[in-house]
């Protein structure tokens, strides 16, 4: 073998050895996946995202995580470490409300098994509605704790989160026959009215002696008031809800107190004992 034929061969088995070093080890898949997995949220509110890690009984002393979100329904504020089994964050953990991008690097000296290890937790606010996929991007690792830092595939599990238009607030009731819900009344025919908010499309009610009672979904159409006759005495409960945008929004309740009995007669007596 001639000394160029010896120099080529040693070129290809450094290349062949580096290759070998750095590609990711099949044996044991470690798990990345985020919890929940799944959820309903409303428009406003926030909610936590988790990043955990299952290193499947092998020893590992760094990770990657990349995510990505749709930034036009989703907004972090706040990506904290938390309880994290990270010890050394290689490079802070960033974000980009703009891009959808959340990146996590850090490292643990000495290595770490974990079923279940906490990467960081993040914080989401909902910012319109849709289908909201938060995956792992590619650029993801988990490296082994081998002296090499050999890639180890990782099988990963993203999350899917369904944004609604929140459900409105319970209408405001009034009586102009029962204004005041402290005062017992005589006239056993109330009359109770409500407000109308925009984009409500229909009204469901009733009236029972259940404060925790709810009105069913049969739409009862867009009126404004409700008139009652002949209610026997006892505090009752006027129950209403609203339609907006498909869907029925909290219960309103009002009370109205009703005694048509009138007070026993009675003589008044002076004791001049």
């Amino acid at each position: 073998m001639t000394i160029l034929e010896k120099k080529g061969f040693l070129i290809v088995f450094v290349v062949i050895l580096s290759f070998l070093e750095c590609s990711p080890v099949n044996a044991q898949n470690v798990s990345l996946y985020l919890s929940p997995s799944q959820g309903t949220f409303f428009v406003g509110s926030t909610f936590s995202v988790s990043i955990y890690l299952d290193t499947k009984g092998l020893e590992i002393n760094a990770v990657e995580v990349d995510l990505k979100f749709p930034p036009d329904i989703l907004q972090v504020t706040t990506p904290t470490a938390g309880e994290s089994f990270i010890s050394e964050w290689i490079v802070p953990p960033s974000y980009s409300n703009i891009g959808g991008t959340i990146s996590f690097k850090g490292g643990i000296p000495g290595g770490i098994i974990t079923s279940a290890g906490l990467v960081s937790t993040i914080t989401f606010r909902a910012k319109s509605t849709g289908i909201a996929k938060v995956e792992f991007l590619d650029s993801s690792k988990v490296l082994l704790n081998d002296g090499k830092g050999t890639p180890v595939f990782a099988t990963i599990f993203g999350g899917l989160y369904e944004i609604l238009i929140p459900p409105p607030e319970g209408p405001r009731i009034t009586s102009p026959s029962h204004p005041d819900s402290d005062i017992w009344y005589s006239n056993s025919s109330p009359t109770l009215s409500w407000e109308k908010e925009e984009k409500v499309t229909d009204f469901s009610f009733s009236l029972s002696q259940n404060l925790a009672e709810n009105p069913d979904t049969l739409s009862e159409g867009e009126i404004l008031f409700k008139s009652y006759n002949d209610i026997p005495d006892g505090i009752w409960y006027f129950h209403l809800r609203a339609k907006k945008d498909d869907i029925w929004g909290k219960t309103s309740h009002f009370l109205v107190k009703i005694d048509t009995t009138p007070p026993q007669k009675f003589e008044p007596k002076i004791d001049i004992s």
